[in-house]
Order: C-alpha cells, then sequence, then structure tokens
C-alpha cells in the first residue's frame, strides 16, 4: 500500500461554547496537519464538523 500523493480527510472537531472553549486549539491544529501534508504530496480536504457535513463527500 503506497501512500504517496493520498487523499487525507482531517476532521475539525473544535466546537465553540464560550466563555470557556472557542474551537481554537483544534482549527490550528487541523490547518498545521494540513500545511504539513501538502508539502509531502498530498491531497487534502478539512471537514469543519461544526458546520456539519455531508457523508457522500
Amino acid at each position: 500500500m503506497s501512500l504517496k500523493n493520498a487523499k487525507v480527510l482531517i476532521l475539525n472537531a473544535g466546537f465553540n461554547h464560550p466563555p470557556m472553549a472557542k474551537g481554537k486549539l483544534n482549527e490550528a491544529l487541523a490547518n498545521d496537519i494540513e500545511k504539513y501534508l501538502k508539502t509531502k504530496g498530498h491531497e487534502t480536504k478539512i471537514t469543519h464538523m461544526e458546520q456539519g457535513y455531508k457523508v457522500e463527500e
């Protein structure tokens, strides 16, 4: 199994729950992971769980 040029789905599971959690850590981690994977030649897509998602995508 080759992982070169893989398609990677990143799930950002951060939720905004004021006044404590704003979901910023999860967002930052998802963005950092995306940048890293792109430098390795992978195709990425981030799904933001709080915004909803379609399984078909």
